[in-house]
């Protein structure tokens, strides 16, 4: 039994052309655009400072305290992230999608009814790690990297400014809700968002591979044309255990790690940190916006080079930039300076999954694919977790974040650094199909 049609006839029936025409690997980048703008990312990721202030003015509690639900959250998303690259690797990342954005959607919907116990609040967004990490960048690129291969840079990059869209409208979306119906009437529209929306579009269009769609990788017939080459390019590859093996492995990890921790905080404290220079309520969230601006342009820019230059090099060029921002607020904090933090964040968050998955895809291959990402994944939350209330922390004991900017800095030019020192890229191994 299928689920009901909420689409117009007349959409559908485009489309439909559409997919005839070109190359259906677009339609499935386009969903999974959708999905990332207001799944993990765009609604909790990108939503939760917005709700910092309103929550800690109605139930007394401390920015650290709110902070560290965002922890346990992202300590949930740490440990499911290798059992999901497992399931998608195993079932592939239709069924995972579709029931992660599900569950995802109703927790996100039921955080309208939270009490003030704290203990209640931490609960859910330990439930919504777990649902939402089926509907973060680890299924949706294990999904573009198994219908692209050319042009895989540019499909990562499209999809994952979904991500930026979300940075660009839910801080002002969220902001005009809480001031309109208030915090609670915020939560309920976020989780219909995906169940409305998000949900029957994958159930619609979402395909796990080209040969389900009785085509190829990017569209282009391989020369023999048959079963058998079209999933060659699933079993082209690294095992897990052969990838761990490697000291590339190693630097990737090791990099995404201080990556993260050096970023998270600014950006979950974004909100405060423009109200702290001046900002009124709804003139921060507008501004916060502009790192979903820049997260947009860094994606499709990153993805589109990746495809023609050495990735490592672009990833460095884009993953240094906070410093600057970072240490122009450390030396000055004001609005404008505060400005620049936000914008240049935004193009270092705006290249870090393009290029996650695009290393993954180029490094290790496809064969290990969920796993190896899902292992990467997990560490950059477990990042995200330790810098989250350290940012709450850092404000609470100073009174202002700069201490926080001086400590970033300098973790981001090490792990940038350590990127740069990658190697170039492997001749992988073709598995046997048994």
């Amino acid at each position: 039994m299928g689920v009901p049609n909420l689409y117009p006839k007349f959409i559908l029936a485009t489309l439909n052309r559409y997919s005839t025409r070109f190359f259906y690997g677009w339609l499935i980048t386009a969903a999974a655009g959708v999905g990332l703008c207001f799944g993990y990312a765009g609604s909790v990721i990108y939503g939760f400072s917005s709700f910092i202030l309103p929550l800690s003015a109605e139930f007394g509690w401390s920015r650290r305290d709110i902070g560290l639900a965002f922890s346990f959250m992202v300590t949930t998303v740490f440990l499911v992230s290798p059992l999901m690259g497992v399931l998608l690797d195993r079932y592939g990342a239709r069924r995972c999608l579709l029931t992660g954005t599900l569950l995802f959607g109703l927790f996100l919907s039921s955080l309208c009814l939270l009490t003030p116990d704290i203990r209640h609040f931490y609960a859910m967004f330990v439930l919504l790690g777990l649902s939402g990490t089926a509907t973060t960048a680890i299924c949706y690129s294990r999904l573009l990297v198994s219908w692209f291969e050319k042009r895989k840079g540019w499909a990562l990059g499209l999809a994952l400014t979904g991500t930026g869209v979300g940075a660009m409208i839910v801080p002002p979306l969220v902001q005009a809700i809480i001031q309109t119906t208030g915090w609670r009437g915020a939560y309920l529209a976020l989780g219909a968002l995906n169940l409305i929306i998000v949900a029957p579009l994958l159930y619609k269009f979402v395909l796990n591979s080209p040969a389900e769609k009785n085509t190829w990788p990017d569209g282009i017939p391989q020369v023999d044309g048959d079963d058998d080459e079209q999933q060659l390019h699933m079993r082209t590859g690294f095992t897990l255990g052969q990838s761990m093996r490697q000291g590339v492995f190693w630097k990737i990890v090791i990099g995404i790690f201080l990556i993260s921790l050096s970023q998270t905080g600014p950006f979950v404290q974004l909100i405060p940190i423009l109200r702290d220079v001046g900002l009124e309520e709804f003139a921060a969230a507008t501004t916060a916006s502009l790192l979903g601006v820049a997260v947009i342009c860094s994606r499709l820019v990153c993805g589109y080079l990746m495809d023609r230059f050495f990735a490592p090099f672009v990833a460095g060029a884009f993953l240094v930039a906070p410093v600057f921002g970072f240490i122009a607020f450390a030396l000055e904090p004001s609005i404008w300076t505060a400005v620049m933090v936000t914008v240049l964040l935004g193009m270092a968050y705006g290249a870090e999954f393009d290029i996650l998955g695009f290393f993954c895809s180029q490094y290790f291959g496809r064969l290990s694919f969920g796993k190896i990402y899902g292992i990467l994944f997990a560490v950059y939350s477990l990042a995200v977790g330790v810098a989250a209330p350290l940012a709450g922390w850092s404000y609470d004991q100073s009174g202002s974040y700069v201490e926080m900017f001086v400590a970033g800095a300098l973790v981001n030019l090490l792990a940038v650094c350590l990127i740069l020192t990658l190697g170039r890229y492997p001749d992988l191994p073709v598995q046997n199909a048994g």
